[in-house]
């Protein structure tokens, strides 16, 4: 089952390295407003899991989902007007050919991926994973390219240009994809996140950065961004000198490390415009992944996101990985003990 890798969730967090540093700027001090969110169960596509990765302005929100207990497969998945649907795989494939959704524009263009099987191996099979886009309903393959035979896209931006990581002659990188062309992007090892504008961020491998038109800036701390709004702030996750990976936000050129809720690491998944900022952190004294919650970072200050739902709803919120610029929330969470994709809207 490969619910875990939608979203690429742990993708790049991974390159956080040990012995960097964090260019730290003073949060501010000021008091979030106060807040509490509807919660809404997305539900699943028959199956007993689900994860959402993704949400635009309108309010669809992608991910991925396993189907009946009894094929115990995942396809991606779009929920909008409270329907789910399944985006499927590509007809003649291989019936294991499973998919999933990272990300989707304002026009509810959705990149992901799709994973044939390569032999009849029930148990470990072979794959060879593809790029995708859904377009007016459409799957439509982007691998082949004469540069690279593979790509793992991350993001696409309002105008449909994909940027993420893909496979250049033996060695990856990051790239660029619009109007069918593919591009290199030279610098960076893995592009997360674009705007509008067509800035880049992601890693060059070692320190998180941005890629701003065939121009690589180093922004100052090893690890990763994996966001940036449309005012040209980013978030990411960095490494201080001594101290565990934390998330942080970078804006005018100094990164401002939004601290944890209470344990040694947090990590940022998504940003809006407003540039609130959305992922995990662990809540306890020690490093355990099993202790992480979803987070809002808003108005300085980190809010476990658990804490901001109406009493007794029976949610424990564990990742938000994409926000809009309503303010609305998705991510995953746990729900009479199977974990499920979630939506949340802010109430008045």
């Amino acid at each position: 089952m490969h619910l875990g890798r939608i979203g690429l969730l742990g993708a790049g967090l991974a390159l956080l390295m040990a012995g960097g540093w964090l260019c730290i700027g003073k949060a501010q001090e000021t008091p979030p407003v106060p807040l509490r969110y509807r919660i809404t169960d997305l539900g699943t596509l028959g199956g007993d899991e689900s994860v959402a990765s993704g949400i635009n302005d309108r309010g669809q929100v992608v991910g991925a989902s396993k189907l009946t207990f009894s094929l115990r497969k995942v396809h991606a998945c779009l929920w909008e007007q409270g329907r789910k649907v399944d985006l499927g795989v590509l007809s003649g494939e291989p019936r294991g050919t499973e998919s999933w959704a990272n990300a989707i524009n304002a026009g509810g263009q959705i990149v992901g991926m799709k994973s044939v099987p390569r032999d009849n191996d029930l148990f470990d099979p072979k794959t060879e994973d593809h790029a995708v886009l859904w377009e007016r309903g459409k799957m439509i393959a982007l691998g082949g390219h004469a540069l690279s035979a593979t790509m793992l896209p991350h993001a696409i931006n309002a105008v449909g240009t994909i940027v993420g990581a893909a496979s250049f002659q033996g060695h990856s990188g990051a790239f660029m994809f619009a109007g069918g062309k593919l591009t290199r992007l030279e610098g960076l090892q893995q592009a997360r996140g674009i705007n509008a504008a067509g800035q880049v961020v992601g890693t060059d491998g070692k320190d998180a950065s941005l890629w701003d038109h065939g121009k690589l800036v180093s922004l100052g701390m090893h690890g990763v961004a994996v966001a940036i709004n449309a005012g040209g702030e980013i978030a990411g996750t960095g490494t201080p000198k001594t101290g565990m990976p934390h998330a942080f936000l970078w804006r005018t050129g100094n990164a401002e490390d939004i601290g944890t809720l209470g344990g040694p690491q947090s990590f940022a998944i998504a940003l809006n415009d407003a540039g609130q900022v959305v992922g995990e952190s662990e809540y306890g004294a020690t490093d355990d992944a099993r202790n992480r919650h979803a987070f809002l970072y808003t108005d300085g200050k980190m809010i476990d996101l658990n804490s901001l739902l109406l009493p007794h709803s029976g949610w424990e919120l564990l990742s938000a990985t994409a926000i809009n610029n309503k303010g609305q929330i998705v991510g995953s969470g746990r729900i009479h003990d199977v974990e499920h994709a979630y939506l949340l809207t802010p109430l008045p």
